[in-house]
């Protein structure tokens, strides 16, 4: 079968039209604010080998990358004898899937008689997933919570109630688990329906000729994004410091004619506790989503986009730890991928990347009421974007996670936490040619009138190392952690943080969240900008006088 371009444009509008419709179902079905309101979730349609074809728009990226290689290895652990019409799978082993416990896959085969079409699959973040409340002073992923080996959660229709009782068994907050995993299969049952009723409605009798055409166009796209960067080799090193001090991230990113090796050799060994280290899937994953924003962001991801790209870390390293390794904090390594890719081809493509974001810091509550029931309820709060060649950067938007900020008032009706303030944070973007995005402020404390028990932690990043810019830019201003008026110091951050409890009403505690990166060197930005953000009262005015200072030296010159 053969597809004009008219009607391969509406066929593969189609499909995601089609997975948006499975993120909808997984959207107002779910329990949790961490799927229903901040995002963290992805819906994946797959063709019959597991080859991924389309994701929801608004499907987390990382989560996109890592479906259809966890397909593929069911395709290989079960064979096609072994994958039943009614089978639904299901997984959350880090080493395979997203790289900690808390985001499960669910994935389910769908058939047209005995033919199997394809997989309509999704990774959520559960708001629970057992195991220690300070994830900071964990050694091992056995202290990190439940493990759930790929294992089938239906067979041939039927629910295996004894998975389901190793989950109930093992969280803290059953029914909103149970839960969202119930959305996850609605939501892949949803993805089955629609498409068989698209092959009906075009008289195709499978996947495989639209997926053959979409990852043949998509490669040669790629390739050709590829060719058009100059050989050679790139590097770039970048440091994260956690709770043992400074370690070093390296790349080379090695461009041959259509094809290119990112090579994470040179990059610091797995470290001894906290959760940092991630699982080469995760890795794999960052670098290519990183990739694709920089070399063709336009065309939708699908697994053809990412045949020209070759992705290594040394093994026993922070980026492809090994068992038994805790990775449940793995975001505080894994999300300065993105960063070190750009950082290394900025100077080859300087207008295809862009400054390092302030990324976000995490608030999770948690608790039981004097009535016994429990809560758990998560609020995100992003930092501000890096700034790019032609862009500022986007205030309180995270990246490379898509996540969203969680609205304060779904994260008050879900534990007994009352918000006082949350705004911008003046004066926290990197100044450059473009400024980085703004941080912003939040504080929060229990309700006064509540009795039970509140234990929040709070997960930070860029509170020691703060946001690069680029090319000349500047700085964003590192996130802080505020308790009863007072920062918390680095260390105190790093000890203090996992678990706090609150056990009245007056403890009062602020985050503020990193501002993006600048692009460029600040004495290039155009005066009416920098009037206009004065203006915003988004930057002060001994700031902007400074600014002022700095092109009046340049003018005289």
């Amino acid at each position: 079968m053969t597809f004009d371009a008219l009607t391969l444009e509406i066929l593969w509008n189609r499909l995601i039209s089609l997975v948006d419709e499975m993120a909808a179902t997984l959207l107002r079905t779910s329990f949790s604010t961490v799927i229903g309101a901040a995002n963290d979730f992805g819906c994946e349609l797959l063709d019959a080998n597991g080859r991924g074809l389309a994701h929801a728009t608004r499907s987390m990226p990382v989560f996109n990358q890592i479906l259809p290689q966890l397909t593929q290895r069911i395709i290989t652990k079960y064979g096609d004898e072994g994958i039943r019409a009614g089978d639904i799978f299901i997984t959350n082993n880090p080493w395979i899937c997203v790289g900690h416990y808390p985001d499960i896959a669910v994935i389910l085969p769908f058939f047209r008689g005995d033919k199997r079409i394809g997989f309509a699959a999704s990774i959520a973040h559960m708001a629970d997933i057992g195991g220690a409340l300070d994830n900071n002073r964990v050694h091992e992923v056995y202290e990190e919570g439940l493990m759930i080996p790929l294992t089938r959660l239906y067979e041939q229709g039927k629910p295996i109630e004894v998975v389901y009782d190793f989950v109930r068994a093992n969280v803290r907050v059953p029914e909103m688990v149970i839960g969202d995993i119930h959305a996850q299969v609605s939501s892949a049952q949803v993805g089955a329906q629609k498409t068989l009723a698209l092959l009906d409605e075009y008289d195709m009798d499978s996947l495989e000729a639209l997926a053959a055409e979409i990852h043949r166009r998509s490669e040669v796209a790629m390739r050709d994004a590829i060719r058009a960067v100059p050989d050679g080799t790139y590097r770039c090193e970048l440091l994260c410091d956690e709770l043992d001090g400074a370690y070093p991230l390296r790349v080379a990113i090695t461009v041959t004619d259509d094809e290119l090796l990112v090579d994470f050799a040179g990059t610091a060994p797995q470290q001894p506790r906290g959760g940092v280290n991630c699982t080469f899937s995760y890795t794999q994953a960052h670098a290519a989503y990183a990739l694709k924003c920089a070399l063709l962001p336009d065309v939708p991801s699908n697994e053809g986009c990412y045949e020209p790209i070759r992705i290594v870390a040394p093994a026993g390293s922070v980026l492809n730890c090994a068992h038994p390794a805790s990775v449940m904090n793995r975001t505080k390594t894994g999300w300065y991928i993105a960063p070190l890719v750009f950082g290394a081809l900025a100077p080859v493509i300087p207008n295809q990347v862009m400054a390092s974001g302030g990324l976000m810091t995490a608030v999770n509550v948690y608790g039981i009421g004097a009535d016994g029931q429990a809560f758990n309820s998560q609020l995100f709060n992003a930092g501000g974007l890096g700034a790019g060649a032609r862009n500022d950067g986007l205030s309180t938007t995270v990246f490379p996670s898509s996540a969203s900020n969680v609205p304060v008032e779904l994260f008050e009706v879900a534990a007994p936490i009352v918000v006082h303030e949350k705004e911008f944070m003046p004066d926290s973007a990197g100044a450059g040619a473009r400024r980085g995005g703004f941080g912003q402020r939040v504080s929060f404390s229990r309700l006064p009138a509540y009795e039970g028990s509140v234990v929040l932690s709070v997960g930070i990043h860029r509170h020691v190392m703060p946001p690069e810019g680029l090319l000349g830019g500047e700085l964003g201003r590192p996130a802080r952690v505020q308790m009863d008026g007072r920062y918390l110091t680095r260390d105190e951050i790093t000890a203090n943080t996992g678990a706090v409890h609150l056990s009245h009403s007056e403890q009062v505690v602020t985050v503020e969240t990193a501002g993006g990166g600048g692009f460029g060197p600040p004495v290039e930005r155009p005066a009416e900008l920098l009037e206009r953000d004065v203006r915003d009262e988004l930057v002060s005015v001994s700031v902007a006088e400074r600014a002022g200072d700095e092109h009046g030296a340049r003018s005289t010159r």
